[in-house]
Formats: structure tokens, C-alpha cells, sequence
């Protein structure tokens, strides 16, 4: 659980510094297809409460987020 808050921390800084909302961010992974991203799904990343997955971070990706940094 304790890895899922740092990636949560790491990706609400890098969503923020983007200047973008949750939802923003989910509508990012839904264009690409990612499924279950809603802003509710974000927020749940965020806090640690669950782990953002592979096809998410890949559409994150797409558009320039660094995933290597909110990973590790």
C-alpha cells in the first residue's frame, strides 16, 4: 500500500505542475482508451487507494508524462 501512495503523490505533482484537473488527467487515458478512467478513478490513484494501470500510464505517456518518474 505504502508504493501506491508515493506513485499517488508523484502523479497528483505531475497532473498539478501540468496546470490539469482529475478529470483532465482521466480524459487523457479515456481518449487513448484506457479503460475505467474517470476523475473518481484519478482521485483513488492519487491517495494510494489503488494502483493506476498499465494502459492508463501508457496514455500518460503518450502525451508526455513521465511514467519512469511516477513509478520510481
Amino acid at each position: 500500500m505504502e508504493i501506491n501512495i508515493s506513485i499517488g503523490a508523484r502523479l497528483k505533482e505531475v497532473r498539478e505542475e501540468s496546470g490539469l484537473s482529475q478529470a483532465d488527467f482521466a480524459k487523457i487515458a479515456e481518449r487513448s482508451g484506457a479503460p475505467g478512467s474517470t476523475r473518481q478513478s484519478q482521485a483513488k490513484d492519487e491517495k494510494g487507494l489503488a494502483s493506476p494501470s498499465a494502459a492508463y500510464l501508457a496514455a500518460l505517456g503518450q502525451e508526455g508524462v513521465d511514467i519512469i518518474y511516477v513509478l520510481t
